[in-house]
């Protein structure tokens, strides 16, 4: 074997753990962990549309119903 092999094999490069794939690498730098305060902020943006569309369902239905 080749120097350059043993060492690609021998030395792993930043940002990737050992025995881990470069889908599993690229997966985890693309998609950011969430701070508390984002899981928050995702949950308020969600309670907020949710009862916005309770609201205009709401309305829709007695505007259909009259």
């Amino acid at each position: 074997m080749s120097l350059w092999k043993k060492t690609r094999f021998t030395t792993p490069t930043d940002g990737y753990e050992v025995g881990e794939s470069f889908v599993a690498a690229a997966a985890r730098q693309i998609r950011p962990a969430l701070t508390v305060d984002d899981s928050h902020r995702a949950e308020y943006r969600l309670i907020g549309r949710l009862r916005r569309e309770a609201i205009f369902s709401h309305l829709v239905y007695h505007l259909c119903v009259e």
